[in-house]
């Protein structure tokens, strides 16, 4: 398996090329061979293809809003060509695509678009959060509609934190899901005091919260699961102290359990 980082990590320090141009020199540094290319689409995808190679890094998925996937599908395929990068990945889908109707609308705006994906020699992938987990009358959730559509129609960049939070057993899903997964996010989870003194789920840094990482680790281990991205959306640290110990801390796991 391959190890690295979505860039979404540090979307908040990368406003400028220059700025991508001093996190990938970082990242490069630390050993960082592999990222996502997400949270930057303020940048050229071109001109992010450009100083990936400089610092010899390999794109492996992306995220994209779905409208420009569906309408600008032929731009798409140019920019992930110049990425090298095989993997189109969804952050999220709108209010339409939810419940038992709007997955089936959602396969069927997918279609001719995975049409053009796979002529060019490329794959969808869907990042989770937690609300595809909620349950509809039919007696089964939103992510369960959206594994049994084709395989070839969908992959899954499936995000640990966030199944956790939707009240699942990651490391199960990962099993029963096995290589329909493209990329797998580690993500940490950790219960916090906020403001209001109340007890409250937060993100954590890889190895400092309360996920069982190491079983997830086995789970992509042995369905063959090709990447583990470390994603945080938030961090009361300084973005590369957090990335740090997030990266020494994954390291630690999969030498644990390889």
């Amino acid at each position: 398996m391959k190890l690295g980082f979505t860039l979404y990590n540090f979307h908040s320090v990368i406003k400028t090329l220059d700025d991508l141009d001093s996190v990938l020199a970082r990242l490069e540094e630390m050993g960082v061979d592999t990222v996502q290319v997400s949270g930057i689409g303020h940048l050229s995808n071109y001109e992010v293809a450009k100083l990936c190679k400089k610092h010899n890094m390999e794109v492996c998925v992306t995220h994209l809003s779905f409208d420009r996937i569906v309408n600008d599908t032929d731009a798409v395929i140019d920019e992930h060509k110049a990425l090298g990068c095989k993997t189109v990945g969804i952050g999220s889908i709108g209010e339409e695509y939810r419940g038992e109707d709007g997955v089936k609308k959602f396969a069927e705006a997918l279609a001719p678009v995975v049409a053009k994906l796979k002529a060019a020699g490329m794959n969808f992938a869907y990042h989770n959060h937690h609300f595809e987990f909620m349950r509809y009358p039919n007696g089964k959730t939103g992510y369960e509609m959206l594994t049994e559509l084709e395989p070839e129609l969908i992959s899954f960049i499936f995000d640990t934190h966030w199944a956790q939070t939707g009240g699942v057993n990651p490391a199960s899903y990962i099993r029963k899901l096995g290589k329909r997964i493209s990329v797998c996010h580690f993500k940490d989870y950790r219960i916090v005091v906020d403001g209001e003194g109340d007890y409250v789920r937060d993100f954590a840094e890889i190895g400092t919260g309360n996920l069982d990482l190491d079983d997830c680790y086995r789970a992509c281990r042995d369905t063959g699961i090709e990447y583990i991205i470390i994603e945080q959306d938030s961090t009361p640290l300084d973005v590369f102290e957090s990335a740090r110990i997030s990266w020494e801390n994954l390291k630690k796991i999969a030498e644990r359990n390889s």
